[in-house]
Order: structure tokens, then sequence, then C-alpha cells
């Protein structure tokens, strides 16, 4: 026990040299916990949370009456904003920029506030049974949700209540373009196939965007009181599958208004194809050009490549995909968003980083400077590079930043609407008329060439150019299957890329081909004198230990120190955290039924920080830990450092487990295993050194290969592993409810080489990966299939995995 609390001591001083500063507000359901540096956003939510509270409950007739905790995450960099039920209900929103997707003005943290609060009164509606599981096991065992919650109708209903007043994602043209698009492939995505289970481009978004537009065409047909009332039953009753529910309370088969509501699909008329320059199978996030050169970002396989007589040139393979894409001379600007990491770097055509700008989510040469664009806490700013900063506004949207006649030039949006920005000794704006949404801008001479829309349904993007002297904009009304987007005038062309259900293509139309049908006026202003409001809050300090939740308990258990031996068997494991999820605490008890013998482990860990205790048939183990990952330019690009130090009774020993690893890796095709690279580690087992490397070969099979050798016992182990070939099938079976996702058929060979001898494995796998399309259990990864094994003699097993 002394072992115990010297090692709960020392993780409790190493928290309080961690904690830093985070504060709390506190209104009736909420208490929102930050940092002082999102002082702005906390103020934003707290002056629309109980409103949206109020707003919700009067949708649904029903007060759960809810006390949740937020957590305004400043570290990420790459937007998201979450609702957690484990180890218990709490919200999370990322401090960073908001991509012009998600953007609505002065309410765009309210629409994302409700859509985020949806989720959590949907989670914690429950009936008599929920209200005894989640009572005793925690707030994520609620069975209902996990049998009926399928992801298009957790994100679907979101996406819909966000998107009353005529705001949200529902009221962008540009939101149901998959959609549009799928009816124009005669792609059928059945309810089951938009339940969450799709893992390739698009999968991610079509819960979002089928399930929300398909919420509305419910709620049209039939009120939004019944709706409301369909999904109380599925949140309260176990029994109430949605298929049934749904019959139940419309009167009609979900499967049956599914295909009703993708009929009601508008597809544009007097569509024409693409003249598609490239044909491979790529996904581009951007394109631009220099006098009559055309660059391109094909995100998914991160390369930078040139068009050259139409043909793509492979400049260089980024280490991970980036969204917006400059160049100037022989450099290249490339800004790159993720978790970890924001940043714009200067590259040389050869791949070469020459400098990086981090906290820039945009950048774009100017002549001879660099123009970038950064957020601070709501607030959006445009530096000249060691010139001038402009501050833009709280709570708006700059996007596409690019170079028009030597001056930075971006698309602006604020409360008013789109503008054309334009920076000169002051910011001026060129406003859009508002029955017009723009989602791209580009220059390469001094036109500006656009991506639109009208704001009505069913489009696709169309054509425009902006003549900023005559301050008119010119729309052509021409369709194009896959629409026309970040298009860019080179010459007697305009290049763009065509966007289609699951790729994408660099296409081109002449200029003679596009006719201008409308033509509207721009409104000149000029941004002065913003305000930048401050705001003092009655805060208070926010303590981690003092706001540990109940947690959650699971009916199973497993030591949390395995220097000795694993053990894993029935028994129970209680899990919680405090709602920033940095402070966690697990205690877990249980019975080993393989080594017949009772076991204890208590663990808590702070951010990166780790102090585990276990007990066991006379043993005991204290363990210290740290692990830490250092990204450098992507998180496939990164340094881990971890370390271990054990204290083992009876026999007092002291172990010191030190890892190193580099990784840098990168995807290279659409190819589910397809990446190139390399990781290297060292790891030091009371300094005895072991060497280990793998190497990721792709191509037409790709193959991985690990060798590692310990240095004192001059041993080496090499593992080889070849995906002979892989079929994405993508369907669900719904007699079956099961989602099928690929068949992969890999070979792998494993040599063990000691004291002259060598020993082989070699395996043949053929793999399915499937989930079952049941409520939330669609998030689970179940790989079935069978394998052929030989050492010494032939055999054959089955392979049954399941990931949660």
């Amino acid at each position: 026990m002394k072992k115990l609390l010297s090692s709960l001591l020392l993780l409790f001083l190493l928290l309080s040299l961690y904690a830093n500063g985070e504060v709390y507000l506190e209104t009736e359901h909420f208490k929102i916990i930050y940092g002082e540096e999102s002082n702005n956003m906390a103020t934003e939510i707290m002056n629309v949370a109980e409103e949206e509270y109020d707003r919700l409950v009067s949708f649904f007739n029903k007060d759960p009456n809810l006390h949740i905790p937020i957590y305004i995450n400043s570290k990420e960099k790459s937007y998201n904003a979450y609702l957690s039920t484990y180890p218990s209900l709490h919200l999370v929103f990322y401090n960073t920029w908001i991509p012009q997707t998600l953007y609505n003005g002065e309410q765009t943290i309210r629409l994302i506030f409700r859509h985020e609060l949806t989720h959590a009164l949907m989670f914690y509606y429950k009936g008599l049974l929920g209200s005894i599981t989640t009572t005793l096991f925690g707030d994520s065992a609620d069975l209902s949700k996990h049998l009926h919650y399928l992801q298009f109708i957790t994100e679907g209903m979101a996406v819909y209540l966000e998107s009353f007043d005529k705001r949200g994602r529902l009221n962008n043209p540009l939101f149901d373009k998959l959609r549009i698009q799928a009816a124009i492939e005669n792609i059928n995505i059945n309810y089951l196939d938009a339940s969450g289970s799709m893992d390739i481009y698009p999968g991610g978004n079509i819960p979002y965007i089928l399930g929300g537009e398909f919420f509305k065409w419910v709620a049209e047909k039939y009120g939004e009181e019944l709706l409301s009332v369909f999904i109380l039953d599925i949140a309260e009753n176990v029994f109430a599958f949605p298929q049934n529910a749904y019959k139940k309370h419309f009167n009609s088969s979900l499967y049956d208004d599914w295909n009703s509501f993708l009929g009601d699909t508008e597809v544009p008329k007097n569509l024409i194809e693409p003249n598609k320059i490239t044909n491979k199978s790529r996904i581009y996030s951007d394109i631009t050009a220099e006098y009559d050169e055309i660059y391109a970002i094909s995100s998914y396989q991160s390369e930078i490549l040139k068009l050259e007589d139409d043909n793509e040139k492979n400049l260089f393979k980024f280490i991970s995909s980036s969204s917006s894409i400059s160049v100037n001379n022989d450099n290249i600007l490339l800004s790159f968003s993720s978790q970890d990491q924001c940043y714009t770097a200067l590259y040389t055509q050869n791949g070469k980083e020459l400098k990086r700008y981090n906290g820039y989510y945009e950048g774009s040469f100017i002549d001879d400077d660099i123009a970038l664009l950064r957020f601070d806490d709501t607030k959006i700013y445009l530096d000249i590079l060691n010139k001038k900063t402009f501050y833009l506004g709280q709570s708006v949207s700059a996007s596409n930043l690019i170079n028009l006649d030597n001056k930075a030039t971006f698309l602006f949006e604020d409360e008013n609407g789109q503008a054309i920005a334009i920076a000169d000794d002051s910011i001026y704006l060129y406003r859009i008329p508002k029955e017009i949404k723009i989602s791209s801008i580009n220059s390469n001479n001094e036109t500006i060439s656009v991506s639109y829309t009208f704001n009505t349904d069913g489009e696709l993007s169309k054509y425009g150019e902006i003549d900023i002297e005559t301050n008119t904009i010119y729309l052509s009304n021409i369709n194009i299957n896959g629409g026309i987007n970040n298009p860019i005038k080179v010459g007697d062309y305009v290049y763009f890329i065509s966007e289609f259900f699951n790729s994408s293509a660099i296409s081109k139309i002449s200029i003679e081909d596009l006719t201008f049908d409308k033509k509207y006026s721009l409104t000149k202003e000029k941004i002065s004198n913003i305000s930048s409001p401050e705001t003092t809050l009655n805060t208070k300090k926010y303590n981690p230990i003092a706001n540990i939740q109940r947690g959650t308990f699971i009916p199973f258990s497993k030591n949390f120190t395995t220097y000795i031996k694993p053990l894993v068997g029935p028994g129970l494991t209680w899990i919680t955290s405090d709602p920033t999820e940095k402070l966690t605490f697990i205690t877990s008890l249980g019975y080993s039924v393989q080594s017949q013998e009772l076991f204890l482990s208590l663990n808590a860990s702070y951010q990166d920080i780790s102090g585990t205790f276990s007990l066991y048939n006379g043993w005991s183990e204290s363990v210290i830990s740290y692990t830490k990952d250092y990204p450098l330019k992507s998180n496939n690009n990164k340094i881990t450092l971890s370390n271990s130090l054990y204290f083992i009774t009876p026999n007092n020993i002291f172990i010191n487990n030190f890892l190193l690893t580099y990784c840098d890796l990168a995807k290279r095709s659409n190819k589910r295993f397809d990446y190139s690279g390399y990781i290297l580690s060292l790891e030091l087992n009371n300094f005895s050194p072991t060497l280990s490397a793998g190497l990721y070969i792709s191509g037409l099979f790709p193959t991985s290969i690990k060798v590692s050798h310990k240095i004192d016992s001059n041993s080496l182990s090499l593992y080889a592993n070849t995906h002979i070939f892989t079929i994405e099938i993508q369907n669900s079976i719904p007699i079956l409810f099961i989602y099928i996702k690929y068949l992969d058929f890999q070979t792998t060979i494993i040599s063990n080489i000691k004291d002259n001898s060598i020993n082989n494995t070699y395996l043949l796998s053929l793999i399915t990966s499937l989930s079952p399309v049941v409520g939330s259990a669609t998030r689970a990864d179940i790989k079935f299939g069978i394998e052929v094994k030989y050492t010494n003699k032939w055999m054959f097993s089955f392979i049954f995995n399941i990931f949660y």
C-alpha cells in the first residue's frame, strides 16, 4: 500500500504542476470549463446555452433536467465538437478556426452548440430500463441507444435541429450536393448504408447529409411533433427498434419512405459531361495556377502535382493532406490543419521545406510577400508578413486567400453575408448579392474565378467571374456533372475540380463554351474601426479532482501493469474522468480464469503521465509511465517518447523501460493499405537495447517489413506482410443487418533467428471486415475470415476479432 500511496502522491504532485489556470462558468444547466485563452468562445456559449436548452426541450416536449459539463479545448488545431457519454456525459468544443462550410454568421457558435446539445438530450432521454442500467453502470450503458441509434438518426436529427431559423447546413445549397451527385450517378444508398459503417470517402459525410435531409423530408410530410415523438420512443423504449417505431408512428415503412425521399431528389437539367484531363481515382482539395502552369493537391495521396500539357507530373509527396496551395516562381505554399497542428509552410518545387509559419490556417504569395490568415479565440487576423496586420473581426469567416493584382484577396463572410475582401491601406469589401452563394474564389490574372450556386435546392456548383474594376459578377448557368469547383482561368480555358460521389478529377472547359447569362453589381464598403469587445466574466478556479464524474462500470476486469503477466477475466472495472478528459481513474477487481487468481489494479493518469498499482497472488507492481507524441509535419510524421518505471515486490525489483520511436508515413493511393515510409525505434529495457525498423512499400501489392534485433541475446525477428488483393465492397445486406466493408487476402512470413537457428512461420489469410448495422454497434469493426498457417505442419483456423 505504501508503494501505491507513493505512486499516487507523485502523480498528483505532477498534476499540480500541469494544472495551468483553467476556470469555469456555471449556468442553470451547464458548467463551462476553459482556459483563459478561450474567454471569447466561453462567453458566446454562455450567452446562448440556456436559450438553446429551452428551445430543444420545447421541441421534444420533455425536460430531462440536465446539468452538463462543457470543456473548451484550445490545444486542438482542427475544428471539432462532440458529445461523449464515456465515462460520463459531457460536451467538448475545440477553440480553433471554423471552416466556411460550418459558418453561419454571428449564430455560428449557437448552431454548433445546438447540434451537440441535441445529441446530449437524445442520449439522456431514457425509459425505466435505461434509467436502471445507467444508474448502475454509467451514462454509456443505455441499451436503447446501442440498439437503436444508427448514425443517420443521431447526426441527421442534430443537423435538422441546427437548421432552424433558415440557417444551418440544411439551408446551405451546397450541403446536399453529395445526394444530388448520387442521384446523377444512379447510386442507391439505403438507410443502412447511411448508418455510419462506410469507412472510405465519402462515408463520414453521408449520415449528416442524408440523415439531415431525410428528417427535413419527414417533418415536412408528417409534422415536427410526430417526429419528436418518434425520437423519444426509440430513446426510451428498448423494444422500439427504428424500423418498427417508424411504422408505428408514421404508418409507413422506413425503407419505403427512405426510397421516396431519395426519389424526390432534384437534379440539374441540361447536364453535360466534364472534359476530364485526369482519370485516376483521386480526391483533389485545391488547384491553382501561375501564368499558364497549373498545380493541384491530391489530398488522399498526399501528392503535389503539376499539369504539363494536361498530363500530371508528381512534384513531391507531401507528408499528409493539405487544404490549399499557392505558387510563386519556384516556391510553393501549403496550408495544413490536423488535430495536433495548424501551419502554412514554404517549400521548393522539389519538396524541401524552407520555413514553417505555425498557427496560420491559410496562406498566399502576394508578389514577393506572404499573406497569412490566423485565428485567435473567435477573432480572425490577416498578416502581411513583416509589414502589416489587419484585424478582420470576431465571429467572421475568412478563406480562399489569393493574390489579385499584388493585393491579398479572400472570401469574407459576416452577419451581413459574403464579400470579396481586398487588403490595401484598409480592408475593402465587395458585397455579393445574398441570392448567390460562393464556395471558392481563385485568380491567375485580373479576373476572379468563382464557384457559385444560387440559394436554392437541386444545384451543383457553377462558374462565375468577378471584375473588381467594374464591381460586377458575371454568372454562367452551364451545369456540368460533378460541378465546377475551385475554378481558375488559364489562357483560353477554365480548369476546375469535378467532384463525383467517391472520387474527383481535374477538368477543363473552353471560355468560348461558357455563356454568362446573368450579371450583378457588387456593393463596395470599407472595414474600419472594428471594435474588439472585452468581456469580464465571473469565473471560478477549476479543480479537476473536485470535478471527477460518476463514471462507468464494466463487468470485465484486467490488470494495467503487465510486466510479469497480463491478467483478464470476469470482475468489475470502474472508469471515470473529469470533463476535460485529462484526469482519469480506473479501478479493476477480477478473477483470472486462466491462472485461477484474484487481482486488483488501480490506475490514475493526467494527460501524458500515468501511475498504476496492481496486486495479485503475493505479487505487486507499481508503475509510473510517461508517453507523449511530438508531431513534426503531420500525425503520421512524429516522434513518440515513452518511459515506464516498474517496482515489483516481494523481490524489490526495479525495471525501467524506455522507448523512442520515429514515424514517417504517408498514404499513397486510394488503396486501403497503401502506405510508404518507415518507422524506427529504440527500446532500452534496463539498458538492454532492442533496435527495430519497419519499412512500408506502396504499389500494386502493399507490403510492410519489420525487423527487430535484441543486441544482448543477438536474436533477430523478421515480419513481412503483403496484401495480395483488397476488394472494397461497401454495401449493406439489409436482411442480415450487416455492412460489409472490404475483403482482403494477405500473406505473412515470420522468422525468428537465434544461435544459427531459424524458425519460419508462413500465413495465408482471407479476411472480411464488416459491421452490424444495429444502433451504435455500426461503429464496431468485426474481422472474420480463415487463416492457413505452416510452421512444422499445416494448420487451419478461423479469425474472429471485434474492435469497438
